[in-house]
């Protein structure tokens, strides 16, 4: 396991905030986002493994692969249909 370099800086914790929020309102709503979000967050915010991200949130390694995998794929579509210029 990786040591913790202290806490996340201000900019990273406000960035995981708003990613969350958004993300839940144009992606799903409801529990499936929140912890959709919270493998996706430790996976790409803290930087920690699956494995990791597993044991911070009490679920099986294949189950972090499996949200992230799906939780990408709907985060991918939302990105998708916004039409950035």
């Amino acid at each position: 396991m990786r040591a913790s370099a202290g806490p996340s800086p201000p900019w990273r914790r406000a960035a995981a905030g708003w990613y969350c929020r958004s993300w839940r309102r144009r992606a799903r709503s409801g529990a499936a986002a929140r912890r959709s979000g919270a493998i996706l967050i430790e996976l790409y915010f803290h930087g920690h493994s699956t494995d990791e991200a597993a044991l911070h949130l009490g679920i099986p390694d294949g189950t972090v692969k499996s949200r992230a995998h799906y939780a990408l794929r709907s985060l991918r579509a939302a990105i998708g249909a916004l039409d950035v210029a």
